[in-house]
């Protein structure tokens, strides 16, 4: 996933946020991306313009920090709603902030993938002491 990133120019972080924001603004919890995911795309977009268009270097410095600052702040939006998930679940995986800071996409690819393998807690179920009891019908000796 790494080389990935690499021959991709960086790209693929934007469409794995894009490909994957359905899922996460699925999940039951009070945090959703919304519009994250697009915002990263428009900052990557014009980042990897002003690449091209030969801006001053100070614009493209500023284009690129623009773009670190959103890529952390989807990756730690996703690490909420992945949090936010397990707890609901049952499933006690941890999601770690530093792993989140210098991997990004990839670490929580990771905890998903491992999220996947390890199956949540099941709910015991309580008897309702006051629901009705079909109570034994006595035998008679005729039958």
């Amino acid at each position: 996933m790494i080389l990935l990133c690499v021959v991709t120019v960086g790209a693929y972080p934007v469409f794995w946020y894009l490909r994957r924001a359905p899922f996460f603004d699925s999940r039951p919890t009070d945090t959703k991306l919304g519009g994250l995911q697009w915002a990263f795309l428009a900052v990557y977009v014009m980042c990897l313009g002003s690449s091209f268009a030969h801006l001053p270097r100070d614009i493209r410095h500023s284009l690129q920090l623009a773009l670190a600052v959103a890529n952390l702040v989807v990756a730690f939006r996703v690490a909420s709603i992945l949090r936010s998930d397990f707890a609901r679940t049952g499933r006690f995986i941890r999601v770690s902030g530093v792993g989140v800071f210098f991997l990004g996409c990839l670490y929580l690819q990771h905890v998903m993938n491992v999220a996947a393998d390890t199956p949540g807690r099941k709910a015991k179920r309580k008897r309702d002491d006051a629901s009705p009891v079909s109570p034994e019908v006595p035998r008679t000796a005729t039958g």
